[in-house]
């Protein structure tokens, strides 16, 4: 049992594989005895999580160029979880989380030319929130995520849409892509390279073998949380 609780957090671009992965991971973790909580954001059943389900739909506009309309509205659903976060972590528990307050720097930085100053912003906005004590970013690149949006299940937030208004535009996808592999600059961050080119072409690798990368990589982090 861990003294203190410990917060990973899932990122990457659309359809780059991060509910499974997170889902592996917290199943693996159960597996061993430990305590874990498993979130997702946006919470899209929730009060506010429904207000992000209407402007990932196209209800309030496309790109807005006002940024921090839709970052107020990821923070606040993400506030609305502030207190079940903190009780968690205080009692030992490991959160697993697909997507939180980086993913609102990545996509709402890469819409706006002044993407620094808008990062800088949003981490003001949400410094109130725990924040993850490791990320995994699983690097696919757009190319090779393309064939597997179009094969997934539909999302039940889109209703009768196969994509939201993000996932439509391929090169704010790659833009996207560029800014999380530019906040990966530090030690919370872990990229995972989930598809390598060989000629000319994308070949993504078995869920399993990113999965057990994750998975060596989270022990040994739990490890030295021990014997702190």
């Amino acid at each position: 049992m861990l003294k203190k609780g410990v917060f990973i957090n899932f990122e990457g671009i659309d359809s780059s594989g991060k509910k499974t992965q997170a889902n592996m991971l917290s199943f693996a973790l159960k597996k061993m005895n430990y305590d874990v909580v498993e979130m997702s954001f946006p919470a899209y059943e929730s009060k506010f999580g429904k207000l992000v389900g209407s402007y990932l739909r196209g209800e309030f506009g496309k790109h807005d160029e006002t940024p921090e309309i839709p970052s107020l509205l990821f923070a606040i659903d993400r506030y609305q979880f502030k207190h079940e976060i903190k009780n968690a972590l205080n009692k030992g528990k490991i959160i697993v989380c697909n997507r939180y307050t980086q993913s609102a720097m990545a996509f709402e930085g890469s819409m706006n030319k002044d993407k620094d100053e808008i990062i800088k912003w949003i981490g003001q906005v949400e410094s109130r929130l725990p924040q993850p004590d490791i990320i995994f970013l699983l690097d696919m690149p757009v190319e090779a995520t393309i064939e597997l949006i179009s094969k997934r299940e539909k999302k039940e937030y889109l209703c009768d849409k196969s994509k939201d208004i993000l996932e439509e535009d391929i090169e704010f996808q790659k833009n996207v892509r560029k800014t999380y592999l530019e906040l990966a600059n530090d030690s919370k961050w872990n990229v995972i390279k989930c598809a390598v080119k060989n000629q000319n072409e994308w070949k993504i690798k078995s869920i399993q073998e990113i999965h057990e990368e994750i998975l060596k990589k989270t022990l040994d982090f739990l490890s030295s949380k021990k014997h702190e």
